[in-house]
């Protein structure tokens, strides 16, 4: 589904206000460079005796942007280069959300 014409996206994820820049790092070898929100929530759970913290990284942009990212891809954001854990995740309005993982070793 399209934004609606009174959004721009564009706007909304530019550099200057919530936007940071991520290199989309495909397993094919092919890359590219996109606006993204980069959101790196922290869980702290108690179940039962077991304590888990863990952090839940996600990007959130244009749909068209992300749409052909498939897990086994990478994202570059601040240095940190993320695996990509699912597909996009559309919200309906044009944006999606990519869930991402930090490499482990």
């Amino acid at each position: 589904m399209p934004a609606p014409a009174w959004e721009n996206l564009d706007a909304f994820l530019g550099l200057h206000d919530f936007g940071v820049q991520a290199r989309l790092l495909f397993a094919t070898g092919a890359t590219r460079t996109v606006a993204v929100i980069f959101d790196e929530a922290f869980f702290d759970t108690t179940i039962g005796e077991y304590a888990l913290e863990a952090t839940q990284p996600r990007a959130l942009g244009k749909e068209v942007d992300l749409a052909d990212l498939r897990r086994g891809d990478r994202v570059a954001i601040g240095g940190i280069t993320y695996d990509v854990t699912a597909g996009p995740q559309e919200d309906g309005t044009g944006m999606a959300t990519v869930p991402l993982q930090r490499p482990t070793g």
